[in-house]
C-alpha cells in the first residue's frame, strides 16, 4: 500500500498563502472596562483599557474563559492586544482572535478564532499536556467569508516556536478536504520539537485520504494525500488517530502508538475487496524484513533488509464482498446489516461474490529509511479465509462455495514491485502472526508478490 504520491513522504516546501488579518475580539462596552464573574465560583476575567490590553486572572476555569472570550458583542477597533507574555494555565482554554506581544506559554488549550480565526504572537511555547485545538472549515486562512465558517485557523508566530503535546484537528459543517489541498495552520520564524500526540488526521470523507504533515522551515502544513489501493472507514477516533499518526510516521522522531485498539470498520483494498466487522489494529513497533525487489524496464532486482514500522488489521467472524461496484457507491444497500449478511442486502449495481464468516489478518510496513522508502513505497501482505460465499449481480448463475482462501503479499513501489520475505524473516516464529479477536492469521510467505484464491468446495448452476 503506497499513498498515489509517496514522493511526497519527504518535506516539500509550498508557497506561502496569503496573509489575513485576525478579526477583532467581539465585546460588551461597560464604560472603561468589562468585567466577567459569577461570584460562587469566584471567577473573573477584567479587560482593562479595552483597546489595548488584556489581563486573565488565573483562576478563571475553561467554561468561564471560553464563555468571556466567545460571547462579547460590541466590535473594538483596533485589534484587541495583550502586551507581555501570556499563560494559559492547565485547565484553562483560550479562543478568539487574540494579538500577543510576548510569548503565549500554552499549559491548556488554544483555540484560534471564533470558528476559525487567527491568532498571533510574538513566540510561542506548548507544554506535554497541553493541546492545540485547528478547526478547518474551507481554504483560507482565518474565518472566511461572513456568511459561512470557510476559513481554517492558523497560528502566526513572530519568531520561535516551541512545541509539544498534542494537536487536535476537526472539520467544520461538512467540509471534505480534497486531494492536493495544503492548509498552512502553523507559521513561524524558528522551530524546535514536534507534537507527540495528533488525532484528526485520518477519517475524513471516504477513509481514503489523510492529512500529511510537512514540517518546513517556516510552517506547519496539512496536505491532503489520497492512499492507493485502500481505505478504511470507522467511527472509533482511537482507530482512526493510529492511522493518521501511522501515515505520519516520518513526522515523528519517534512514533508510539498504542499497541491494541478496537472498533467497527469497514476496510476496503483495491476497490476490489471489502470487509465489514469489528477490527483489531495492532502495532508492533519497529521489525527487521528481508525484501526482495525488481524493476524489468530497468534491469534491477535484489535482496535487501530494511527496518519497517508494522501496523496490522485483524477481524474475525466478518462478512464482506469481492468484486466490483459502481463508482463511490456502498457495496452495501442498507445501513447496519447486523451481524450477518444477506444477498438482499448488497447494492443492486454489486457484481461478485458475497462472503461470509470471514477471518482476515493483513500487515501494512512503511520503512524506517527514506532511502529504503524512496526506492521501496509502503509494502502490505494479507490471508483471507471465507467460510461461505454466493454470487451475486449476474442473472442466471448461481455459485456457492465453502473453504476459500485469499494470499496477497508485495506491492508496487515508486521504482520497483517489492515483497516481503515473511517466511524468512520470521522463521523462529513459523510466520508473522496477527490477532483478530478469533484465531491469529498467520503470514508465512515467500518473498515474491502475488495474489492467490484457493477454494475447497463450489457448486455452479446455470440456468436453462
Amino acid at each position: 500500500m503506497a499513498t498515489k504520491n509517496s514522493a511526497s513522504r519527504p518535506q516539500r516546501r509550498r508557497p506561502t498563502g496569503k496573509t489575513t488579518h485576525p478579526r477583532p475580539y467581539q465585546l460588551e462596552a461597560m464604560e472603561n472596562r468589562l468585567l466577567m464573574s459569577a461570584d460562587s465560583l469566584g471567577v473573573a476575567v477584567i479587560l482593562d483599557d479595552l483597546h489595548r490590553q488584556e489581563t486573565m486572572h488565573p483562576t478563571v476555569s475553561p467554561d468561564q474563559l471560553d464563555a468571556a472570550l466567545a460571547t462579547q458583542q460590541a466590535t473594538v477597533q483596533p485589534d484587541l492586544c495583550h502586551t507581555g507574555d501570556l499563560t494559559v494555565q492547565n485547565g484553562q482554554t483560550l479562543s478568539g482572535n487574540i494579538l500577543v506581544n510576548g510569548t503565549l506559554f500554552n499549559q491548556g488549550t488554544v483555540s484560534p478564532g471564533h470558528s476559525p480565526g487567527i491568532d498571533t504572537v510574538d513566540s510561542y511555547s506548548q507544554d506535554a499536556n497541553a493541546t492545540l485545538t485547528v478547526e478547518i472549515g474551507g481554504l483560507t486562512p482565518g474565518p472566511g467569508s461572513s456568511i459561512t465558517n470557510d476559513g481554517y485557523d492558523q497560528l502566526n508566530i513572530k519568531d520561535a516556536a516551541i512545541l509539544d503535546g498534542n494537536l487536535n484537528i476537526s472539520l467544520l459543517d461538512g467540509f471534505i478536504p480534497q486531494v492536493g489541498q495544503t492548509f498552512d495552520i502553523l507559521t513561524w520564524k524558528s522551530v524546535s520539537g514536534n507534537f507527540d500526540t495528533i488525532s484528526g488526521l485520518y477519517g475524513f470523507g471516504d477513509g481514503s485520504t489523510f492529512f500529511q504533515l510537512n514540517q518546513l522551515s517556516d510552517r506547519l502544513q496539512l496536505e491532503v494525500v489520497e492512499l492507493d489501493g485502500f481505505s478504511f472507514q470507522s467511527s472509533s477516533t482511537s482507530i482512526n488517530t493510529m492511522l493518521g499518526m501511522y501515515f505520519n510516521d516520518s513526522y515523528f522522531p519517534s512514533l508510539s502508538l498504542p499497541t491494541s485498539v478496537t472498533g467497527q470498520g469497514v476496510l476496503e483494498v483495491s476497490s476490489f475487496l471489502h470487509i465489514s466487522g469489528n477490527f483489531s489494529l495492532g502495532w508492533a513497533g519497529t521489525e527487521s524484513v528481508d525484501v526482495t525487489y525488481r524493476n524489468d524496464a530497468l534491469s534491477l532486482s535484489g535482496t535487501m533488509t530494511t527496518e519497517v514500522e508494522m501496523l496490522t488489521f485483524g477481524v474475525a467472524d466478518a462478512f464482506g464482498f469481492i468484486g466490483y461496484v459502481g463508482d463511490g457507491e456502498n457495496y452495501l444497500s442498507v445501513a447496519d446489516p447486523g451481524p450477518t449478511l444477506e444477498t438482499n442486502e448488497i447494492n443492486s449495481s454489486a457484481v461478485g461474490l458475497v462472503l461470509k464468516d470471514v477471518d482476515l489478518g493483513m500487515a501494512l510496513a512503511i520503512p524506517n529509511s527514506l532511502d529504503d522508502y524512496l526506492l521501496l513505497g509502503s509494502m502490505s501482505a494479507g490471508r483471507l479465509t471465507v467460510g461461505d460465499a454466493q454470487i451475486v449481480g449476474i442473472e442466471g448463475l448461481d455459485l456457492t462455495s465453502q473453504g476459500i482462501e485469499v494470499q496477497f503479499n508485495g506491492d508496487d513501489g515508486l521504482l520497483v514491485s517489492s515483497a516481503i520475505d515473511w517466511k524468512g524473516s520470521f522463521a523462529k516464529e513459523g510466520g508473522y502472526a496477527i490477532e483478530t479477536g478469533g484465531d491469529k492469521v498467520t503470514l508465512d510467505f515467500a518473498p515474491q508478490e502475488y495474489i492467490g484464491v484457493y477454494i475447497d468446495k463450489a457448486t455452479l448452476k446455470v440456468d436453462d
